[in-house]
């Protein structure tokens, strides 16, 4: 930079252009050139892990949706399977209710039947 800073302060027509200072200036443009490509180089590369980032970000913010709906439907269907086996078991206390219910009525007429049997045993045993 101190080679441009000459060149500003003393124009060319007033100043002789040496070979050393042809050198010196010609290593100050590569040295300016390598940086500006080092620099556009990080600028790529940090653009480049930007892209990446926000991709797996996406990808993250996708295989989470897919997690969300897979639990909302694992949890419905675990409802329906819950509400389908407690019918079942209405069902099947109502049935064991009903069978009960009918065993009592037939005990009862199967003592009602006893009692006339005996009834009408005694009613022979006196004749």
């Amino acid at each position: 930079m101190q080679i441009a800073r000459k060149r500003v302060q003393f124009p060319k027509e007033s100043r002789e252009l040496n070979m050393q200072e042809f050198i010196d200036q010609k290593k100050e443009m590569f040295h300016a050139e390598l940086a500006y490509r080092n620099v556009q180089n990080e600028i790529a590369l940090l653009d480049h892990k930007k892209g990446e980032r926000q991709a797996a970000l996406i990808k993250s913010k996708n295989e989470l949706a897919d997690d969300h709906s897979a639990l909302m439907n694992f949890i419905a269907q675990d409802n329906r399977e819950k509400k389908d086996k407690e019918n079942k078991e209405k069902a099947q206390n109502g049935k064991k209710s009903d069978k009960e219910d009918e065993l009592k009525k037939l005990d009862t007429e199967i003592i009602a039947i006893k009692s006339e049997i005996d009834k009408h045993k005694d009613a022979l045993g006196d004749l």
